[in-house]
């Protein structure tokens, strides 16, 4: 899949983590194609925790989370709260009783808050995965806890040398104001651990760009497990797919489209170009209808890739201009003779509806 890949994290995490060496953002990589172990989060819902703020004085660790920010955007909620600013809408813990919330400083220019557990040990080249459950509530159940535009949470992988220091990172898909929908929405992300590479922790992280963007986000159900090593299946792709465009000449493109089965697509990533390699943005297919496309799935996990043809078509109704002008003219003769019969009728009739309105 293609993530966006911010500047921004990547400066952050050297602040939040107060990691001494540069951290690479990596795109999301696998090498096993095994089942996923148990969770190595001894308190991935956050049940551990005492309700309330933490990190009051900007950080705290407990529970076997570390909560950084501003030192009063960081709570356990044990919902419902009547103090909540959504009550009694507050929203409920996805599992358990128990959800961390997290909101910006509301002070001054760009900031971050969040939480990243206790370090793992971990050897290189193992495959870990990670996953949480993220909401922000709708702007009609929870105006103020509703996420305005810019406000964005990420779920990261990171690895740390035997000094602590940040190597290299994955990041999910981020939370915006698009998904504030009311519901739990999940973040995944999946990573080898590097060459150096000693622990690995997760991160969730909640950017706020300046003071004026409100809102919040819930998490709960952290993941981090092993992923084991195994065979991996056969993939075989569709062939001639046929996708049908929105009116913005955009589809919403998905690995299942392209393979057989059921697919996890944290594993997968995908390409499409045109005859001789061409890119082709898929939020901008315009340039590309009706014309015969490949794609390439690739498995992130075994390396196996396979491939397609597909074409975009719009079906989107066509709306007809022509040169007419509007109401109140009498007989086809004062119609442009770019105005067709088509484009002439309806006003006619119209024009002799007002007619009868001013007879009558």
């Amino acid at each position: 899949m293609k993530l966006a890949y911010n500047l921004f994290a990547t400066i952050l995490l050297i602040c939040a983590l107060a990691v001494s060496s540069f951290g690479q953002l990596v795109p999301n990589n696998c090498d096993a194609s095994g089942e996923v172990g148990p969770n190595l989060l001894a308190n991935g819902g956050f049940e551990l925790n005492a309700p309330g703020q933490v990190a009051a004085g900007g950080f705290e660790n407990t529970g076997g989370w570390n909560f950084f920010g501003a030192g009063f955007n960081n709570y356990i909620e044990n919902p419902p709260n009547p103090f909540s600013p959504c009550a009694p809408k507050d929203p409920a813990a996805r599992g358990g009783s128990q959800l961390f919330k997290v909101f910006g400083q509301f002070n001054g220019g760009f900031n971050a808050s969040g939480a990243f557990s206790n370090p793992i040990n971990v050897i290189p080249g193992e495959t870990y995965v990670a996953s949480v459950w993220a909401l922000s509530p709708s702007e009609i159940e929870c105006p103020i806890d509703h996420i305005a535009d810019g406000i964005l949470a990420e779920l990261h992988i990171e690895f740390l040398d035997a000094m602590g220091n940040l190597v290299e990172f994955t990041t999910s898909d981020q939370f915006d104001a698009a998904k504030a929908t009311g519901g739990y929405r999940q973040l995944n992300t999946v990573a080898v651990a590097p060459e150096g590479a000693a622990q690995v922790q997760i991160n969730l992280l909640f950017f706020q760009f300046n003071a004026s963007q409100g809102g919040a986000v819930y998490f709960d159900d952290a993941f981090l497990g092993l992923k084991e090593d195994g065979t991996a299946g056969a993939l075989t792709c569709n062939n001639d797919i046929t996708v049908t465009v929105n009116g913005s000449c955009a589809s919403d493109v998905t690995v299942d489209m392209f393979v057989e089965g059921n697919v996890n697509e944290l594993y997968y990533d995908f390409s499409i170009a045109n005859s001789v390699g061409t890119p082709v943005d898929i939020n901008d297919l315009a340039p590309w209808i009706g014309t015969e496309l490949t794609y390439t799935v690739h498995d992130l996990c075994s390396d196996n890739t396979c491939w397609g043809n597909i074409t975009f078509e719009d079906k989107t109704p066509p709306t007809v201009e022509c040169d007419c002008p509007v109401g109140g003219e009498t007989g086809i003769g004062d119609y442009s003779e770019d105005c067709t019969l088509t484009c002439w009728e309806l006003p006619l009739l119209k024009e002799k509806y007002w007619d009868r309105l001013r007879d009558n």
